[in-house]
């Protein structure tokens, strides 16, 4: 068996059983996994403001218009973000997180905290240094280089 038939299978059922069992936990809370990564999204902003626009939001979650908007409307029927319009650019949307939106974040956290603790068990901290390490590494590798983005030009 090739080094990617072995991979692969084993990082999508890694995802699908985090996912899962993630979506077990945030259910009891009315929330999924999409939404809670929306929310600490705003929760982490920079600044401490607590606020990005739609754009931000999309590029990072890396979804799509449509499903950022879709998060954001179920997400403000909850009461735990507000979107309105930039005040210098009417085209431009802008999120927060509400009181309530901060308070959920933190409970949900806790529950991410479990799963990722149950995805370590038996691991020792050197172990889950090196996953990390690798994790990191992996990540680095799937995202597009700044330098091939950049116009030659400028």
């Amino acid at each position: 068996m090739t080094y990617t038939e072995q991979c692969v299978p084993l990082i999508r059922h890694i995802h699908c059983a985090m996912e899962k069992e993630a979506n077990n936990k945030l259910r009891e809370m009315d929330l999924t996994v999409s939404q809670i990564y929306l929310l600490q999204a705003l929760n982490h902003a920079p600044d401490g403001t607590h606020t990005l626009t739609l754009k931000a939001l999309e590029k990072q979650l890396q979804i799509g218009q449509s499903t950022t908007v879709g998060l954001v409307k179920r997400l403000q029927k909850k009461d735990f973000v507000t979107c309105t319009q930039s005040i210098d650019d009417k085209r431009i949307k802008i999120v927060a997180l509400t009181a309530a939106g901060k308070n959920i974040c933190c409970n949900a956290e806790s529950h991410m905290t479990h799963v990722f603790d149950h995805m370590s068990e038996g691991l020792s901290e050197n172990e889950k240094k090196i996953l990390l390490t690798l994790l990191t590494r992996v990540q680095q590798n799937l995202i597009p280089h700044q330098d091939s983005q950049m116009d030659p030009e400028s």
